[in-house]
């Protein structure tokens, strides 16, 4: 076995404590291991940070050397930052770390709703688990503003790395549909040259009255149905449809009879299929928590988004009904709101054990309703008996 140097990302430290405490917890999210030897070639890993919009970040060791020096300036010995994911408009987490950062203050968090996001993310989860087991999607697509949280989620989850592409919202501007059309002739061409007969794709998206989905699969049907698309590629299209109320509209229905039907000149070589999932998202229509606010109109060139970051404060985790104070966490340094929630559901969903945990089911215990209780366990139970594909 390789000997092996462990680092601790001290940046991403924050504080979580109950308030009967007496004394506060020390929480550091994630320490990575890198092998000190390796004979020859690379080294891949991942390093987490729960900073605004963050998400995994991959890195490479580039060899060989049998000493590695982190602090070594040489070409041959060094460390790279391969990019999470591929960015159809500004890469706004490189962004963020330029961000003036915005004091938060005291933040109240309603634990009933934030355990429903918990539920939803393990849905999505779940769901996509099991379809990309079956039958792997070639890439993933996220648009902005609405499908950032479940881009961040999945790729902290399944490492999406290159198969994730996040494009721009294709009503925020006029570039942002001709840049989500170019991409697919490019992903096609690609698919062709490399001998595929199939392209599947999974779009995931925030929608309430289905006109956003229908602009995304409008253009994609156009673009499969131009004569150079060829007769030979298969796309196979799978939309994930993420809504705030668990009773969908009727303008959405209709949306979804239109697009799930036969159509009339519709291309032969697309599919679509839709998996649909319901339930409290803290961005929704909240730029402070979404961590995105749009800048940009519909009838200008280019996209514009303007970035929210909110530091320094408190987050106070309370009952919904009774307003209890069930945990806090004192975000200080590079934490952000928004960051800590996308570590903290994470937690919750995913991991076995750690201190976010422990804190909150001890105030769940204590102080929590009969809600508080219920939607907790429910979480926890669907996260320590999961197990990720391909484990």
């Amino acid at each position: 076995m390789l000997p092996t140097q462990k680092w601790t990302n001290s940046s991403v430290e924050t504080l979580v404590s109950m308030p009967s405490a007496s004394s506060v917890t020390l929480l550091s999210f994630e320490d990575f291991a890198l092998p000190v030897h390796k004979p020859r070639g690379s080294l891949a890993f991942t390093m987490r940070s729960p900073t605004a919009n963050s998400a995994s970040c991959r890195f490479e060791y580039i060899g060989p050397v049998r000493h590695y020096d982190p602090m070594s300036t040489s070409k041959k010995n060094r460390i790279r930052r391969v990019p999470a994911a591929t960015w159809k408009t500004e890469d706004l987490q490189q962004r963020s770390q330029q961000t003036p950062s915005r004091i938060m203050g005291n933040e109240p968090l309603r634990l009933h709703a934030f355990l429903d996001y918990c539920r939803l993310l393990q849905d999505v989860r779940d769901c996509f688990s099991a379809q990309d087991e079956a039958n792997r999607f070639d890439h993933v697509f996220f648009f902005l503003r609405g499908g950032h949280f479940a881009y961040v989620y999945l790729n902290e989850t399944f490492h999406l790395m290159e198969r994730a592409v996040i494009f721009p919202g294709l009503n925020h501007a006029r570039q942002p549909r001709l840049k989500f059309q170019r991409c697919l002739r490019s992903l096609a061409k690609s698919s062709v040259d490399q001998g595929k007969r199939t392209l599947r794709l999974l779009v995931i998206d925030e929608v309430e009255s289905g006109s956003g989905m229908g602009r995304i699969l409008k253009a994609v049907e156009e673009v499969v149905g131009e004569p150079a698309w060829g007769t030979a590629l298969q796309c196979q299209l799978t939309f994930y449809t993420m809504r705030p109320r668990q009773t969908m509209s009727l303008k959405l229905q209709e949306a979804i009879r239109k697009w799930s039907r036969n159509r009339k000149n519709a291309p032969k070589l697309l599919s679509i299929a839709f998996e649909h999932f319901a339930g409290y998202m803290p961005g929704y229509d909240s730029s402070r928590r979404c961590g995105i606010s749009t800048v940009s109109k519909r009838h200008e060139e280019h996209e514009s988004y303007e970035l929210i970051r909110h530091t320094e404060g408190k987050l106070r985790i309370v009952c919904s009904a009774t307003k209890k104070r069930i945990a806090f966490a004192q975000l200080t340094g590079a934490t952000t709101l928004v960051g800590y929630l996308a570590q903290l559901a994470l937690y919750l969903t995913n991991k076995k054990s750690g201190t976010p945990i422990e804190s909150i089911a001890s105030g769940v215990n204590l102080r929590g309703c009969s809600i508080c209780k219920a939607r907790f366990e429910q979480v926890r139970e669907r996260s320590v008996g999961w197990v990720r594909s391909g484990q």
